[in-house]
This record gives structure tokens, C-alpha cells and sequence, in this order.
């Protein structure tokens, strides 16, 4: 998981804010959450003008797929 949020930092500025939440802030100011649930799914937030709004949402089998499907949607995505 280290090299996979490296990896992202270099898009996004993350903090952890308890084991399973990860909160991070785009140039743009948008702000994206990671959250990894007992069931492990899989979510991504975008919140704007406080308003959270879920863009994406996958179900994952293990932890380090979900960073490898984040990684690509934040290399995909305008919040570079």
C-alpha cells in the first residue's frame, strides 16, 4: 500500500484519517475520500461546495486492487 499512496501523492496531498479513511485535496480544491468498509467496498467521494457526491463505486476482493482502480481513476480524471 506505501508504493501505491507515493504514487498518488504526486496527484493528490492524502492524509489518513482513521485505518480505513484516506482524505485527500486536489489543485482544484476538490477534495476525494478512499474508504475501505469490513466488506471491503470500495468507494470514491468528490466533494464540492460541501455537497459529497459518490463518482465512482466498485467492489473490490482485497485491499490492493482498490488502490490500483483508484490509482487509474485519479490518472484519468481532470484532478491531476
Amino acid at each position: 500500500m506505501n508504493q501505491a499512496l507515493t504514487a498518488l501523492k504526486t496527484h493528490i496531498d492524502w492524509k489518513m484519517e482513521r485505518n480505513d479513511v484516506w482524505k485527500g485535496k486536489s489543485i482544484d480544491g476538490s477534495s476525494h475520500e478512499i474508504i475501505f468498509t469490513k466488506e471491503k467496498k470500495f468507494n470514491i467521494y468528490v466533494k464540492r461546495n460541501n455537497r459529497k457526491i459518490i463518482s465512482q463505486c466498485k467492489f473490490v476482493d482485497n485491499e490492493k486492487n482498490a488502490w490500483k482502480y483508484f490509482y487509474q481513476y485519479i490518472s484519468q480524471s481532470t484532478f491531476r
